[in-house]
């Protein structure tokens, strides 16, 4: 028996009134059967000027069949918007369909009644099996089924291989030259192609010249071998981009007996794309034992991890993928080099297809693009068949064969005529070890998680035979709970391979394509080389396309010999090797003239500063250590008490995040060179860090205006070290330490306006000039020069090269000035009118007495809520805002958002049954030390904290979702900080720490812990599809955040925002309107997080790691479990 909630539908003349109930529960009840009567009334026109009010009674007909089980309405009752009326014990759950019909009743699920809104087809909607799109089946059933399959596998002791077909085992080609070869014995090629095999296909319809062509099917070498031998620990599916009847003649040529592939066959005509595959198609609930194999690493957007990237197999050269016309143009590493002989044989230089735009452009599944691609492919075999590539390429060695023969002497030895066709490729013997130590380590990781397990349950729990206690996920000898992920697996296995090497490339990556966002920058990355787009001293390969051997990045790498320049070739057997290979076959030749210049002193070599001011890519600053450059900078300033790492959070628990951003000026940012400079007294300072060189020369000069330091409470407020930003929320004002102004260097009068004033020609111009500068430098030559203290310089130079290195680390910030965003980004949304109204609605916001939060609670309490929660630690500020929203009713939730056991307490005192909007709004910026938890504290608070109180109220708001006509929603508040985050993604290994060597400091932690509120929120997408989920970036705002940070951290803020910031009340809309606009709900799923006013952000590829939000799900939810209350 199945339960059904059945609403009552959008159709009805709201508002009504229920008059009688018809049927009482334990009633049968069929569709088009009246179940209960009602009113509502409208009026009726009588003539042009007057109306006349009427009452209609009416009968509501139930859309549904079965047991009437409960009524969720009485009699009396007035209904002012669609609501659940009832719920139906139903025989069927209609759980499997077939072509809009239920399998197992045989109902039609296509059935369209009038009082609902919803058509039965929508209760499966999971297409997971491999040869037709038809079968349908539920979230439940394909869960049942994919577990089923899982535990079978971890019986055998498999694990399940996705293998592509073209390029990837086989090779395929049309050309009729092939047969004519096969049946030539005196032809060089024959050894080559005796054995490729060969079928028609005749039946794909009418195809022009192409049709009732003959495929030449080429086996990559030792395929036979090698499936049979994967086969014991894999099993195995083909997933290819052919079509259907392709995909079977394949299959039938490489496993006739269908004791490999069996019939888990899919193809282009049952994959619901044309140009991109998922495993989601074939596995639905988990991919944690899915691995794949695919030459092509790009058509596998949402998979990456469980990829092992394979070399093409090229066997027909310039043939290429004779179905690729319906993928994107590939844009992954070069083809591979061949030796001489062949290399200088005339080459089919497959051209760009037109429809790279179009599929590009629309994804290339609908009908038109369809036609236009099957068009294209067409086209394109049908120069197989006329232009003969492969006949014209034999014939120019040919031709190269006679002529050296004819420069030959009688006496020499017959020269031996070449074949354009060789048959050397080994790929297979390499990828069958990386397969084997794959399955190896996933069932070491597995026994080794159940033994731990059951060390630790032993003596805990019943005999085995007893079920009182047994887990659900445990049966016959398998426990799918610890399973491990085989793409977590495949990472650690990749990620050695080229661990420690900084790697350039040249010529392989295509114009307006970021290095690291490339193809072949991807894959490097993925074995663990860093990869960067400018040469310096820290740079150990320049990788090459030979075909562009005198570039401009191989001219500098030749002045620097600790820099191997090496061809394609070598980064390509080393991803296929899974190992470093020796560079010396791989070398590429310097002309004598560039390696003459390497030893020239003199010679300009791109430098560590001038790479921090001219990449284009952060990457390069990974390795930099942020910890360091704080002491020093922390020493310099000698300024211990406003830098406490241990400061309380309590001012900042509450506060909503913001991040110090800023455009890209024009004008980088010079910096004069050090290397040669020497001290006064002529002592040399090689050896000496830049800033710590800086330190001791401000010294010597003297003592700073700077140096006057007053706290947030200090009594003079004019006076500060810093522009004051707009006021903090209440709690920040509360928490705020009192003290008196600090002054390190006593009698130094100090102008807070002059300081902003040099900080923004700071920013603009590069850097200021002194009056004993004999010729001004940078952007300001001649037009600016005016004297300050050598220490302020010292200082804000440091601070200056720290901002600009904070923008590569930042390489998503925009081109736009902060002095543009209230113009731009802020037009187009007016709360006042575009806020729907929210009667009914049930709100809670974290951090909601101060700051965004506060703000966001003001302007929703104007559309009418019917409740608003908030959290917070100040009963009085809670009690301001309280008073500010009246007559709306709220509740004050006080809680500690490091703390898991108070957020759960909190949960506990929402008295609601519904729960409309859920804002995560609270956070902490650039703090060190631990929760309560023992958990990093900006993870805990940003990420734990309210990911505890959202996951407890979670069946609340599910139970809400139910309701046809609610519009349920998570919004989660990120940053563009989050792109400090580690290489990684978040680094779970050590949350349980302070995680003080993460790479950036605290602002490294604080980007790991804003990514977690991106990959959470997506997760809560996928789970829960009736959720509405969003993340915004609030901009960049004036919060108590920033004058709780640490003095050089203030500094930080201000000199990378000298336009000022955007006000409280500015920020707070970009999540108003996240919580109530439509526009939020059309994710199309390449939507990161929105900027202010709901401007779409890509962000980066972890934003979109599943394997990473699944695994940040899991680990919160075991978190939070195993924390007492």
């Amino acid at each position: 028996m199945y339960d059904k909630i059945v609403p009552l539908g959008s159709r009805l003349h709201y508002p009504i009134t229920v008059t009688k109930l018809l049927k009482k529960p334990g009633d049968s009840i069929k569709k088009q059967e009246s179940i209960f009567e009602y009113k509502f009334h409208w009026k009726r026109r009588v003539n042009e000027d007057d109306w006349s009010d009427e009452t209609t009674y009416t009968e509501f007909d139930s859309p549904a069949e079965g047991k009437l089980k409960q009524w969720r309405i009485k009699e009396g009752q007035e209904i002012a918007a669609d609501v659940p009326c009832l719920m139906v014990e139903e025989a069927c759950g209609h759980e499997v369909q077939v072509q809009g019909l239920c399998s197992l009743c045989g109902a039609d699920m296509t059935e369209i009644n009038w009082a609902s809104d919803n058509l039965d087809t929508e209760r499966a909607m999971i297409n997971m099996s491999h040869d037709q799109t038809v079968l349908r089946v539920s979230e439940s059933v394909a869960t049942k089924a994919e577990h089923e399959n899982q535990k079978r596998l971890l019986r055998q002791r498999k694990l399940s291989l996705v293998v592509d077909l073209d390029q990837t085992i086989i090779h395929a080609c049309i050309e009729p030259t092939i047969g004519e070869w096969q049946r030539d014995p005196t032809n060089p090629n024959h050894n080559a192609v005796k054995d490729v095999r060969s079928f028609q296909l005749n039946d794909d319809g009418p195809r022009g010249v192409t049709s009732g062509c003959t495929y030449y099917i080429k086996l990559r070498p030792g395929l036979m071998e090698f499936l049979e031998e994967v086969s014991k620990m894999y099993e195995l599916h083909v997933y290819t981009m052919g079509t259907r009847a392709y995909a079977l003649n394949i299959a039938k040529i490489v496993d006739p007996d269908q004791k490999l592939f069996g019939n888990r066959v899919i193809s282009r005509d049952e994959n619901g794309s044309i140009t991109s595959k998922s495993l989601q198609r074939l596995f639905p609930v988990s991919t944690d034992m899915v691995v794949i194999i695919d030459d092509r690493a790009d058509v596998w957007p949402m998979n990456r991890p469980n990829l092992i990237k394979v070399v093409p197999y090229d066997f027909f050269k310039g043939i290429g993928d004779i179905n690729s016309s319906f993928l994107p143009k590939r844009q992954d590493i070069l083809p591979v080099l061949k030796p001489k002989p062949v290399d200088n044989s005339p080459k089919l230089a497959p051209k760009a297809s037109p429809m790279d735009e179009i599929v590009r452009m629309s994804g290339g599944d609908d009908a038109a693009s369809l036609k236009t691609q099957a068009e294209e492919q067409e086209k394109t075999l049908e120069k197989q068949i006329k232009d003969r590539p492969l006949l014209h390429m034999q014939e120019e060695l040919d031709k190269e064969d006679e002529q050296q023969e004819t420069n030959t002497t009688s006496d020499s030895p017959s020269i031996h005529h070449r074949n354009v066709l060789v048959d050397d490729d080994e790929e297979l013997i390499a990828l069958q070890d990386h397969l084997s130590d794959l399955h190896t380590s996933f069932y070491e990781t597995y026994d080794r998680r159940r033994a731990e397990r059951r060390e630790k349950e032993e003596g805990t729990h019943p005999p085995a035979h007893s079920k009182s206690k047994r887990r659900p996920s445990v049966d016959d000898g398998v426990d799918l709970s610890m399973v491990p992920d085989a793409g977590d697996i495949l990472d650690e296995l990749k990620s050695n391979v080229l661990s420690g090497l900084v790697i350039v490339l040249s010529g392989l990556v295509p114009l307006g394509v970021r290095v690291e966002d490339s193809e072949i920058g991807l894959q490097a990355q993925s074995y663990g080389a860093q990869v960067l787009d400018t040469i310096s001293r820290r740079v150990t390969h320049l990788v090459v396309a030979s075909s562009r051997p005198r570039t401009k990045k191989v001219q500098q790498a030749a002045k620097i010999p600790s820099i191997k320049i090496v061809n394609q070739n070598w980064l390509t057997d080393c991803l296929s090797q899974w190992r470093r290979l020796d560079e010396r076959p791989y070398l590429l030749e310097i002309l004598e003239a560039d390696r003459e210049k390497g030893g020239d002193d003199n010679t300009e070599v791109t430098s560590e500063a001038e790479e921090v001011e001219d990449a284009q890519t952060g990457q390069e600053l990974k390795d930099f250590d942020w910890g360091e450059a704080e002491d020093e900078l922390a020493d310099f300033l000698d300024d211990d008490e406003d830098d406490d790492d241990d400061e309380s959070v309590a001012a900042t628990a509450t506060e909503s995040d913001m991040e110090t951003v800023d455009g890209n000026s024009k004008s980088t940012l010079k910096r004069k060179a050090d290397a040669d400079e020497s001290d006064d007294d002529g002592t040399s300072s090689i050896g000496e860090s830049v800033l710590a060189k800086k330190q001791r020369l401000a010294r010597n000069r003297g003592a700073s205006s700077l140096r006057s330091i007053q706290t947030p409470n200090g009594d003079d407020t004019e006076d500060g070290s810093l522009p004051t930003p707009v006021p903090t929320g209440d709690e920040a004002a509360e928490d705020r330490d009192k003290g008196p102004i600090v002054n390190t260097d006593e009698g130094q009068d100090f102008d807070d306006d002059e300081l902003e004033r040099e900080l923004t020609e700071l920013f603009q111009y590069g850097e200021i000039p002194r009056e004993d500068d004999e010729t001004p430098t940078g952007w300001m030559g001649d037009r600016r020069g005016h004297s300050f203290d050598d220490g302020a310089h010292t200082i804000l130079k440091e601070l200056s090269v720290y901002n600009y290195t904070l923008h590569k680390i930042l390489p998503f910030f925009s081109n736009n000035t902060l002095c543009s965003i209230e113009m731009v980004a802020y037009s187009g949304f007016d709360s006042d009118k575009d806020v729907p109204d929210l009667s009914g609605k049930v709100i809670l916001v974290t951090g909601g007495t101060s700051g965004l939060g506060r703000s966001a609670i003001i302007t929703l309490a104007a559309h009418s809520p019917s409740h608003i929660y908030f959290t917070g630690r100040s009963s009085s500020s809670a009690e301001s805002l309280i008073n500010d929203i009246s007559p709306i009713p709220a509740t004050f939730l006080e809680c500690d958002l490091t703390s898991i056991a108070s957020m759960r307490a909190a949960a506990k005192k929402f008295t609601h049954n519904r729960l409309d909007i859920f804002i995560a709004n609270a956070g902490v910026m650039a703090v060190d030390g631990l929760t309560q938890d023992g958990l990093e504290l900006q993870f805990g608070v940003n990420h734990v904290g309210n990911a505890t109180l959202f996951m407890s109220l979670l069946p609340t708001m599910l139970k809400t979702a139910e309701d046809p006509k609610s519009d349920v929603r998570f919004v989660a508040l990120t940053s563009l900080g989050y792109g400090g985050h580690p290489k990684n993604g978040i680094i779970f290994d050590t949350l349980h720490s302070k995680q003080e060597n993460m790479s950036y400091g605290t602002w490294g932690r604080y980007g790991q812990s804003k990514l977690a509120n991106i990959v959470f929120a997506k997760e809560v997408q996928r789970r829960y599809p009736k959720i509405t989920s969003v993340v915004v970036h609030p901009g960049v705002i004036a919060t108590g955040l920033v004058t709780e940070l640490s003095f050089w951290k203030r500094m930080l803020v201000y000199v990378t925002n000298p336009w000022g910031m955007i006000t409280v009340e500015q920020g707070g809309l970009n999540t108003v309107w996240a919580a109530t606009s439509e526009d939020a709900k059309k994710d199309n799923g390449k939507i990161a997080f929105y900027e202010p006013v709901g401007k779409s952000n890509a962000g980066d590829a972890l934003c979109f790691d599943e394997k990473m939000a699944k695994k940040l799900w899991t680990w919160t939810e075991e978190k939070i479990e195993s924390t007492k209350m």
